[in-house]
């Protein structure tokens, strides 16, 4: 049987959008999911509730990490007595207050039990999705194994017919209404229809009157005092130009010293463009539930129609974004390395095998042909070295004249590019070929291979012209993100040698028996920590795409209204001495545990936030936690005299060149 607490979240959670149900209020989940853990202790005999007191019965532990901690709080605040010291009892709304400060923790282990059981499965941007096992029979196996029904299901014929639902069944219903869920889940005439059940639950179930209660008294704290007077501050800034010469020459430090000044709201300048930025922890934590407020389209419109695609999954919204997430998932996703570790080794290993010791390299573009070939081969199955020079200039090209908007269009007229444009074209339409279906028999499955299926299954959804940008997209999409993080960790293993013997050892152990599987290269905890600490001193998003908002909304106590333009510079908290210690200092301990700057709430999401988060950001960290293992165990190199630069382009970009000594050879 599965608890009360992994079951409000399936029945909380919206398959078709991959998260909660809209109506669900940002802060409610966490006072909901406090609620079912006093539920569930009061199923399992350690507490009883009345209207005015909440009685602990017995105090053994269940041995259970969602629950134990609330009821080690319970006993020892009985035992103390300090309840009684105060002249009153503490009743269940002071127990869901002193258990929604873990909130986000239940919800994390929560979460986590469901995919262990297989009910659900998550991606590194946060989506939340239903196996297709429990999707399709809409029953699963609890922790006792036992089959149970689809609480959805259970709890809708409970509404919907005359039947009595169990005990847990109607606590979960008054939890649900206590969050204002059912507004997301029934339409106005279906909650009409069973408003009076919904109802009789809601006054029956004292927890659930409980968590309604802490829910109110949440929202009058929240409302904001009278927020039509409150104006967006904006950013000082020049005449003509406004912020324009303060973002170029530092954004990252211009955006902490107005969110500094300003908050977390504020109005920025730049020629021909207003924009509004959410900015800091608060801005993050409320971005990463932001649902249907914002849209990317209009960012990528011209970026489509310049590659003849009607639509790229960075430029969808909504449902057909989320579903063609999904259908794409695989792509970007380690499983294309499973079985092909091997093979991803010797493609560095023949990059470096082309240099004669004593040679200069430059940094970022050494690696660049590395990932970039890696990621090729990998989700479609062919070189693409003879092409890397024009994947730059494409790239490059249009990201800054359709995306960021920093060069004229004028100069996608020149040859330079146009020739680069046509050999993109040649790539795509060489790639789709050789993933004919019968030529493909003994071949492993590809990111192609999933998305002509998909176009041969539903041609409406995945039409011929869209496939041109997609079967490219995972290797451009390292371009400026996998290679960048594997270039910067290259350069601190140069300079901090010990550093470097460290990784060298966890890949010697790793590699001990031959390759390793693409899921064992999650267990080099050093180099792990040393990628998460190169993209924290160096975000990789320090050039923002703006998203449009598409429905107005508050936050903070200001309006944003519909129409507007805004930023979400996420990466700024990552350089801020308050939330990570002697910020400019590439320290990897920072991630050890006891440390664990990076769990503090908000603050960390090196692949960005929402919907639109990096879809392959677990790809890029077993393919990079694999180039740097190999580089450091393999590669002999001497890192340059003065310290890396960073070019401003689409993102930052890590510049510095190196001398290869020569590659060891190993076992």
């Amino acid at each position: 049987m599965l608890t009360i607490i992994e079951e409000i979240l399936l029945l909380l959670h919206d398959e078709r959008r991959a998260d909660f149900v809209p109506a669900l209020r940002v802060d409610s989940l966490d006072v909901v999911l406090a609620g079912a853990v006093l539920a569930e202790l009061a199923f399992a005999g350690r507490i009883d509730t009345d209207l005015e007191s909440l009685t602990l019965l017995d105090r053994t532990p269940l041995g259970d990490e969602l629950l134990d901690p609330t009821l080690a709080e319970i006993a020892a605040d009985a035992a103390s007595g300090a309840g009684k010291a105060r002249g009153r009892s503490r009743d269940a709304a002071y127990w869901i207050d002193r258990t929604v400060k873990r909130g986000p923790e239940i919800q994390r282990v929560a979460l986590a039990r469901l995919g262990e059981l297989g009910i659900v499965e998550s991606t590194s941007d946060g989506a939340i999705h239903l196996t297709s096992r429990v999707s399709r029979s809409r029953r699963y196996a609890g922790v006792d194994g036992q089959p149970m029904e689809d609480v959805r299901l259970r709890i809708m014929r409970a509404l919907f017919s005359d039947d009595v639902p169990d005990p847990r069944d109607a606590v979960i219903i008054a939890l649900a209404e206590a969050s204002g869920a059912f507004h997301g889940m029934l339409s106005e005439s279906e909650r009409t229809l069973v408003q009076e059940r919904i109802d009789l639950f809601r006054r029956i179930e004292l927890i659930g009157r409980s968590v309604a209660e802490a829910l109110r008294n949440a929202g009058e704290k929240d409302v904001p005092q009278a927020p039509s007077a409150k104006t967006i501050p904006e950013a000082p800034g020049l005449p003509l130009i406004g912020n324009g010469l303060a973002i170029w020459r530092n954004l990252d430090e211009f955006l902490v010293a107005q969110y500094r000044d300003l908050g977390p709201v504020f109005r920025i300048r730049v020629p021909g463009r207003t924009m509004i930025v959410l900015a800091g922890p608060e801005a993050n934590l409320f971005m990463k539930r932001s649902g249907p407020l914002f849209r990317t389209k209009e960012m990528w419109i011209d970026y489509s129609r310049e590659v003849g695609s009607g639509r790229i999954v960075a430029g969808m919204d909504g449902p057909e974004h989320l579903r063609m997430r999904k259908e794409a998932g695989f792509g970007f996703s380690p499983k294309v390395m499973d079985g092909r570790v091997a093979e991803t080794v010797s493609i560095l290993r023949n990059e470096f095998d082309r240099y004669q010791a004593g040679a200069s390299l430059p940094g970022l573009h050494t690696w660049r042909r590395i990932v970039i070939e890696q990621l090729a081969v990998l989700s479609a199955g062919r070189s693409v070295l003879d092409y890397v020079d024009d994947i730059g200039i494409f790239l490059d090209n249009m990201l800054q004249t359709h995306v960021t908007r920093q060069q004229p269009r004028f100069l996608l007229r020149r040859p330079k590019f146009r020739r680069a444009h046509r050999r993109i074209d040649e790539l795509a339409n060489h790639i789709l070929a050789e993933h004919q279906p019968e030529r493909r028999s003994d071949k492993p499955k590809d990111h192609v291979d999933v998305l002509v299926e998909l176009q041969r299954r539903d041609p409406q959804f995945m039409p011929q012209t869209d496939l041109f940008e997609q079967v490219l997209a995972p290797f451009l999409a390292g371009y400026d993100t996998a290679a960048n993080v594997v270039a910067v960790a290259f350069f601190y293993l140069m300079k901090l040698p010990d550093l470097r013997e460290r990784v060298a050892a966890e890949a010697d152990t790793l590699f001990a028996s031959g390759a390793p599987a693409a899921r064992d290269l999650g267990r080099m905890e050093v180099t792990q920590r040393v990628l998460m600490e190169s993209m924290r001193r160096h975000p990789l998003a320090a050039a923002l795409v703006p998203r449009k908002v598409a429905n107005s909304f508050e936050f903070q106590g200001y309006r944003v209204a519909a129409g507007e333009m805004l930023l979400c510079p996420y990466n700024i908290c990552c350089l801020m001495p308050e939330y990570f210690s002697d910020p400019l200092r590439f320290d990897i301990d920072r991630f050890a545990p006891g440390r664990d700057e990076h769990r503090q709430r908000g603050v960390f999401s090196p692949f960005g936030l929402g919907k639109h988060s990096c879809l392959g950001g677990d790809l890029a960290l077993a393919l990079c936690a694999l180039d740097v293992a190999i580089a450091a165990r393999e590669v002999d190199a001497v890192a340059p005299r003065s310290e890396m630069k960073l070019e401003r382009a689409f993102s930052m970009r890590p510049k510095y060149e190196f001398r290869f000594l020569g590659r060891r050879e190993t076992n």
